[in-house]
């Protein structure tokens, strides 16, 4: 399976590298949703399924690269998880592509952080109710 998650191939990159200060922000709010499930669904991309995760933990990385050395220090969220099938992984998520919970609808990583995406989907906040997985938006064309 094929999701935003490094250690799989990646998808999309709006939030996957960031200023460290951005990264302890994303950090900061994703560990309110450890325990819970996050959606990682990409709009962008020609993916047309989410994948639920169950979030086990997060933290920051630097990301090193000789190819974007004049970039400055970026860092990357890394989250455990164990996925729908129930095993557990760990990899770098890039936050456009990652949504939460919240009451009945789903609210993307990046707006939680106050960052600016673009999840190419219609309706940014879908219906997210119980423990199903939602109904995903149609994608931008």
């Amino acid at each position: 399976m094929c999701l935003l998650l490094m250690s799989h191939q990646a998808l999309a990159d709006q939030w996957l590298l960031m200023k460290k200060s951005q990264a302890q922000k994303a950090e900061i709010v994703l560990s309110r949703y450890i325990g819970k499930s996050i959606l990682f669904f990409c709009g962008c991309c020609s993916q047309d399924k989410g994948e639920l995760m169950l979030l086990k933990n997060v933290s920051i990385k630097e990301y090193k690269s000789t190819y974007l050395q004049d970039k400055g220090e970026l860092y990357q969220v890394h989250i455990s998880y164990t996925d729908s099938k129930g095993i557990p992984d760990s990899g770098a998520i890039d936050l456009a592509y990652a949504w939460l919970q919240v009451k009945a609808k789903a609210l993307n990583v990046a707006e939680a952080c106050g960052f600016e995406y673009d999840a190419c989907v219609t309706n940014k906040h879908f219906a997210w109710a119980g423990k199903k997985k939602p109904l995903l938006p149609k994608k931008k064309k």
